[in-house]
């Protein structure tokens, strides 16, 4: 539990927050130049890593280095005749399809075979993530749809918003980090879940109809209702989400996003109000209503990273505190209750109380409300007095409720991959992240703004 300190009362006008891929290569076959009766030359295999530079990350692991050498050793064999190419590749365990009928067999489409044009992007360290385009792409839109992808991908080349949830997708299932973002470890994961087998044709799956190519996420106009309130909580795909996050920069004054920079967002529920029963309250105190998630940006825009939000609470865990100040004089301690707004902590972790997050500035508090009655609600007279607050941190709760005097807490299961989530969004190594804070109406008491 951390102690928060305060001064006085400050004036009520107080300064808003400042605001791919290389084609598929293909196995040439080329008749014999040699007499009928002379056997046709096979030209040795040699090893596809001999002088090759690899990135020191994304480099393939042992599994995927023995397919691709595998997979050119029958390439470079096959060349004997069509009929023992059609045979090796019946009896092989990467996956390559079968020749087609006629002379040069063609690239398939979706294929996630070492040779393919997706294997090579990745082999050469260039991962696939939104924005991306070209037979790499459609490799991948066609492996998701055999994989399972529900709804089924548009095969368009075009790395948009809807490949881009159905990796998310595919990453959950397999017990990846679902960022989207298409690796060493979720190709393989692509091979492993299509069983070695080649793609399916180029066609929706059955009954489902295949979506627009890169339709755009659902509208986020009229999420943001007021400053510091939204109309819901987030949306249930990571399209919506990263619409919502979009709308909350642009509404308080953070658009466009820093290349690099980590945004963490809670929407948080209002607080019953001072009418609504003891329980009530309790309850509410006791609960993380909130969740957040954390972007990263990237070429001007958000994309999601830690995937569904997690578990939240940016209201204090209890009703008083002999270790928060008592600004009214009644003797008794008068918990911290921060507004929406746009807050800067520091990236790395430490100072007082260990392993949290604490704000770059102090200052950002100055219009805080207290809980100078009690009763576990901002109301009233509470709404229109600010004071100032000090050493609002983000940092683990208890299990099932939140445990701060003001602090914006989370279970520690959420806490942990809200910690990975941020180190991942902040790509540009910068010495803090933004914190975005927004509320909403509770779901069952209805609004109560502060």
């Amino acid at each position: 539990m951390k102690t928060d300190n305060t001064s006085r009362p400050n004036p009520p006008s107080v300064s808003s927050p400042s605001a791919g891929a290389s084609g598929a290569a293909r196995i040439e076959r080329n008749a014999p130049t040699a007499a009928p009766q002379a056997a046709p030359q096979v030209t040795p295999a040699r090893d596809p890593f001999a002088n090759a530079v690899r990135p020191t990350t994304n480099a393939p692991t042992e599994p995927a280095r023995q397919g691709i050498q595998r997979d050119i050793a029958l390439g470079q064999n096959a060349q004997s005749s069509t009929a023992a190419t059609a045979q090796s590749a019946r009896t092989r365990t990467a996956n390559m399809p079968e020749p087609s009928t006629g002379a040069t067999p063609p690239d398939f489409v979706g294929d996630t075979r070492p040779s393919s044009a997706l294997a090579q992007s990745i082999q050469g360290g260039n991962n696939l993530r939104r924005g991306a385009e070209g037979p790499a792409v459609r490799d991948l839109q066609q492996a998701l749809n055999q994989a399972g992808a529900r709804p089924s991908v548009g095969v368009d080349g075009d790395f948009g918003p809807r490949t881009q949830e159905a990796v998310r997708s595919f990453q959950r299932q397999h017990g990846l980090d679902a960022d989207g973002v298409v690796g060493p470890r979720t190709f393989e994961a692509l091979q492993r879940a299509n069983g070695g087998q080649p793609p399916a044709p180029n066609t929706p799956a059955p009954n489902v109809p295949a979506p627009a190519p890169n339709t755009p996420a659902p509208d986020a106009s009229g999420f943001v209702t007021g400053n510091g309130r939204v109309s819901s909580g987030w949306g249930d795909t990571s399209a919506q989400r990263t619409q919502q996050a979009e709308a909350l920069l642009r509404a308080n004054g953070q658009w466009p996003p820093q290349n690099g920079r980590a945004y963490a967002i809670q929407i948080d529920q209002d607080a019953p109000s001072a009418s609504a029963s003891q329980t009530a309250r309790n309850n509410f105190a006791r609960s993380y209503s909130g969740e957040t998630s954390v972007f990263r940006a990237e070429n001007g825009r958000l994309v999601e990273v830690s995937g569904d939000p997690m578990r939240s609470a940016s209201h204090p865990g209890q009703f008083r505190s002999s270790a928060s100040p008592d600004v009214n004089g009644d003797g008794r301690g008068d918990v911290a209750h921060i507004r929406p707004g746009v807050y800067d902590y520091n990236t790395r972790t430490g100072g007082k109380g260990g392993n949290r997050y604490n704000p770059v500035d102090d200052g950002q508090f100055r219009n805080s409300a207290r809980d100078t009655n009690g009763d576990g609600v901002i109301d009233g007279g509470e709404a229109d007095r600010r004071y100032s607050a000090s050493a609002i941190q983000i940092h683990m709760g208890n299990s099932n409720s939140p445990s701060s005097i003001g602090c914006q807490t989370m279970p520690p299961a959420d806490y942990s991959r809200f910690q990975r989530a941020l180190r991942d969004a902040n790509t540009g190594g910068q010495g803090s992240f933004t914190y975005i804070l927004a509320r909403r109406p509770n779901d069952t008491h209805g609004a109560n703004p502060y």
